[in-house]
């Protein structure tokens, strides 16, 4: 679906179209246009220090535009500088407060840092625009803080705003099956999942309900498709071990649950490296340790990220 910031622009003479920006508060001229393709190019292909320096270029050149404001954050927010990132998606709602996708943003770095009733503040500023979308996201919020009933009305708004959002049905599915009904669980996971099939999130949630549900043939076939297109996954593995064990195969599930608890104890290095990262952002020490996990894990695009990070922060200027 076209974002209502979107604009094309000339650039070296063909016409690009500007993902993420264009609010409508003030048209950006043709350098400043330069700069943010350029910025967003480079941070779709992981140049994050040319992307940094693209985005702190249209700044400086149009600093009244909401829309360089915008990208800077989306910079900083993949470095996970949160409070800067902050301030620059604040910038951009101070030019434009009808900037919607800046007030997601403001709530999806809110929530990265567990502040789930600053998100929620900030998704609702954003929620009569994208009804499905943010209702999602405030939905998430709500559970995480454990209010399980205004999750699900959250949820349910999403899916009348669009009754095919398949992340709506899967995180009711999740509601339902922490309720105890396991019926309404699987029916609204097998609704995400054929809006979405090739989604390995959906398919371990649903593999892990038929598990608890006796059906350990189907849910084989769903937990066997996510370990081996995510063999980083610890809850694929874990539970596909538990089917093993379960179906007469002992030895595959005694490799499977060898591996599940290597990938625990890596996993644990990555969310103890997270937090020092939230501390000290600016260091690239830890991303460089992170990168060595994340490689460890298998999660070699992830790692590469990381790399890129800690060679922005190294040397931030290009």
């Amino acid at each position: 679906m076209a974002q209502r910031y979107t604009i094309l622009v000339a650039v070296l003479g063909a016409w690009l179209v500007m993902a993420g920006c264009a609010s409508k508060s003030q048209r950006v001229d043709a350098e400043t246009a330069r700069f943010l393709v350029g910025s967003q190019q480079a941070l779709h292909k992981g140049e994050l220090r040319r992307a940094q320096a693209l985005a702190d270029r249209a700044v400086n050149h149009q600093p009244r535009v909401a829309d360089v404001h915008f990208q800077r954050g989306r910079v900083l927010s993949v470095m996970k500088q949160f409070d800067a990132a902050e301030d620059a998606y604040r910038q951009a709602v101070s030019l434009d407060p009808t900037y919607h996708e800046a007030w997601i943003n403001l709530g999806h770095n809110a929530s990265r840092q567990l502040k789930y009733y600053a998100a929620l503040r900030y998704y609702e500023k954003a929620v009569a625009a994208e009804p499905a979308k943010v209702g999602v996201s405030i939905g998430r919020a709500y559970a995480s803080l454990g209010k399980a009933d205004s999750a699900a009305v959250a949820y349910h708004r999403a899916l009348d705003a669009d009754s095919t959002n398949a992340a709506a049905h899967l995180w009711l599915s999740v509601l339902y099956k922490n309720r105890g009904d396991l019926s309404q669980a699987l029916e609204h996971a097998r609704r995400a999942l054929a809006l979405d099939p090739g989604n390995m999130d959906y398919r371990y949630v649903i593999g892990g309900q038929l598990l608890t549900a006796g059906d350990l043939e189907a849910a084989q076939s769903h937990l066997q498709a996510v370990v081996q297109r995510q063999p980083w996954h610890y809850g694929a593995h874990y539970r596909l071990g538990r089917v093993m064990a379960r179906i007469g195969n002992p030895d595959r599930a005694e490799r499977l649950m060898a591996r599940a608890d290597s990938i625990q104890r890596l996993q644990g290095d990555v969310v103890r490296l997270e937090e020092v990262i939230r501390m000290e952002p600016e260091d690239p020490r830890p991303w460089i340790r992170m990168g060595n996990a994340l490689q460890a894990l298998g999660r070699h695009q992830k790692a590469m990220q990381a790399f890129r990070v800690a060679e922005t922060l190294a040397s931030p200027t290009p």
